[in-house]
């Protein structure tokens, strides 16, 4: 189904009986998104309250409300993308559920009570923004690909203010930015309990890391998951990816 004059249409998420609406103007729903949803655990119980930054087009909070009860909440900075998460979450009757809203995760400590969250979720932007960086000319893109609004260090700072101690903090995002997140974890207060490697394909580098943080977590006890091959020989998609997306959610 598609809206001519936005370019918008509807999609199932992969594996699911649940609808998003997406749209050719922005990042649609991505194989990272997929990821950190099977690599995030939140509990099952009504009482779980769960937040996931940069939401986008709310996939994420859709996809963790097959695992919880709870509320969820979801903040996106660009009107547009949060509009289409609203629409998506009333079009599978989860209003009651699952709430969007607009505006930067820099102020989120501002919109939530201090240490009232179990598990704050968050696909951001992987670059940096530096003088000479090349930035897409579709600002949504842009926004979306590039720290312009918000870095890693805003999320670690709103995360350590809602965050109930013992909470979760969980991203997915790229290799070359993990000594940095262990940085910024230090420095908040955070400890890196479970780690993830994704890679394209057999024999490639890793591409793609999902990582757990938790909140006043003791330095111990780190768990490196089981590497996950995307795709196989043929450009398909591995078995053990077939099975995160359609199968299986629990890491």
């Amino acid at each position: 189904m598609t809206n001519e004059s936005t370019t918008e249409r509807i999609d199932y998420l992969p594996g699911q009986a649940l609808q998003i609406i997406q749209s050719d103007d922005t990042f649609a729903l991505s194989t990272d998104t997929m990821f950190l949803g099977h690599f995030t655990h939140v509990r099952a119980p009504q009482n779980q309250r769960v937040l996931d930054f940069c939401t986008g087009t709310g996939a994420l909070p859709l996809l963790l409300s097959t695992k919880t009860a709870g509320q969820i909440e979801g903040i996106e900075l660009q009107p547009k993308l949060a509009d289409m998460a609203t629409r998506s979450v009333a079009l599978n009757g989860l209003s009651d559920q699952i709430h969007i809203r607009t505006g930067n995760i820099t102020e989120a400590k501002n919109w939530y009570p201090i240490n009232s969250i179990d598990v704050i979720t968050c696909n951001p932007p992987y670059f940096k923004r530096y003088p000479h960086s090349t930035l897409n000319p579709n600002s949504q893109k842009a926004l979306a690909r590039h720290e312009v609004a918000m870095t890693l260090a805003d999320v670690f700072d709103q995360a350590k203010v809602l965050l109930r101690d013992k909470g979760k903090l969980c991203l997915v995002h790229r290799p070359e930015r993990l000594s940095e997140m262990q940085q910024l974890a230090q420095q908040y207060g955070f400890s890196l309990k479970r780690l993830g490697l994704i890679y394209p394909r057999a024999g490639a580098e890793a591409n793609t890391i999902l990582v757990e943080f938790m909140k006043h977590g003791k330095d111990n006890g780190l768990k490196i998951l089981p590497p996950i091959i995307v795709y196989d020989e043929n450009n398909h998609y591995t078995k053990q990816t077939q099975a995160i997306f359609y199968g299986e959610n629990d890491a």
